[in-house]
């Protein structure tokens, strides 16, 4: 017991709603590209809603994801929502 009660104290916590420190700022066109991915859409269904292609979408995203340090584009996506990063209107 004591020693998982070590380990658990090692862990560091998870950043509250909003505290988005240590995460570079997104773009404005990044944070767009998320709030569509977070609703659902694919990159080719974002280009076209955009109006640019799918290879501008997946650069925003791999900016994005890079800058969040995210596995994919819905762990990006969620890791913004979570931070108050973008969000539903």
């Amino acid at each position: 017991m004591e020693q998982l009660m070590k380990r658990e104290a090692s862990v560091p916590p998870l950043p509250l709603r909003g505290d988005a420190r240590g995460v570079s700022p997104l773009s404005e066109r990044e944070c767009e590209v998320l709030r569509w991915a977070a609703a659902g859409k694919t990159s080719c269904e974002i280009g076209m809603i955009l109006g640019v292609t799918e290879r501008t979408i997946n650069f925003h995203v791999a900016s994005a994801i890079s800058k969040l340090n995210a596995s994919n584009k819905t762990h990006a996506a969620v890791k913004a929502l979570l931070l108050g990063i973008i969000v539903f209107s």
